[in-house]
């Protein structure tokens, strides 16, 4: 329970490298103004709590997506909203990998089947940019993995099979993702 504990809560320089990083990337697509100094301080005010900072990036993330779609730039944000799933979707994996008792994690990855199955038709509208199709192209390679999730009880479940499947996917795609950025 602690190394799990360790693992979430994660390391602080870390999360600073992160946030930095994202603040280039924010810069380099026009919308810096999502990170603004607000943001930051809760941030680093927050900087050891994971519970807050999810809640933080989570909103950020969400306030990033509204404002692109919003603005005109509806291809960056499906874009991004497809990288931060397959990017949530590899710490996921990686994390019930190291995990001792890894039950409740992949219960909650069994889950992102819904997700997935949301993500191909909204990646379709805007599948004439050559960006967007090769990002659909992974994300359908998802969709096939998580249509091996079952429902027993009205509860989705995952065969350690399909787990050891959508693990290496994952860290496939990526890896891909990373190298080619």
């Amino acid at each position: 329970l602690d190394k799990n504990k360790e693992l979430l809560a994660g390391n602080a320089s870390e999360t600073r490298k992160i946030l930095a990083s994202s603040k280039v990337l924010s810069d380099n697509l026009g919308i810096s103004t999502m990170f603004n100094q607000k943001l930051l301080q809760r941030v680093e005010e927050n900087i050891e709590n994971p519970d807050s900072l999810y809640k933080i990036v989570s909103e950020s993330y969400y306030d990033t997506f509204n404002f692109l779609n919003n603005n005109g730039k509806g291809e960056i944000a499906v874009i991004i909203l497809a990288g931060g799933w397959i990017e949530g979707l590899y710490l996921a994996t990686q994390l019930a990998d190291m995990s001792q008792s890894k039950d409740e994690i992949v219960k909650g990855i069994a889950q992102q089947k819904f997700t997935v199955n949301a993500l191909v038709p909204l990646l379709e509208n805007y599948n004439e940019s050559n960006n967007v199709a090769e990002i659909l192209e992974l994300i359908k390679q998802f969709q096939v993995v998580f249509e091996k999730v079952e429902s027993v009880d009205d509860e989705l479940t995952m065969s350690e099979e399909v787990f050891q499947e959508l693990l290496e996917l994952a860290e496939t795609i990526r890896t891909e993702i990373v190298k080619t950025s």
